[in-house]
């Protein structure tokens, strides 16, 4: 799968383009984006040429996926306490 990422403005351009593949072995990026594009979300309010800041929402669902990864985590390695658990997002959350 050839992927062009050179024209990918935002994040979820550079997902989708990116997801389109089942795994990574055999993916080859043929032009990537600009850095700012990945790194810029977290930048300053300075910095909006590099892609500005990320909104409330878009922290908000990091953090959370960030919470939903420990939980995965611990679930795993036997860990997770026994109260933890649900089967949809806002169960867990």
């Amino acid at each position: 799968n050839i992927v062009d990422l050179e024209h990918c403005d935002t994040h979820q351009s550079i997902y989708t383009c990116l997801s389109r593949a089942s795994t990574l072995k055999g993916t080859v990026i043929f032009r990537m984006c600009k850095h700012g594009i990945i790194t810029g979300g977290l930048g300053s309010a300075n910095d909006s040429k590099a892609g500005g800041l990320l909104s409330g929402y878009l922290k908000q669902e990091f953090r959370e996926l960030e919470i939903l990864n420990e939980i995965t985590r611990l679930r795993w390695e036997g860990k997770l306490k026994p109260g933890v658990g649900g089967n949809t997002r806002s169960t867990l959350l």
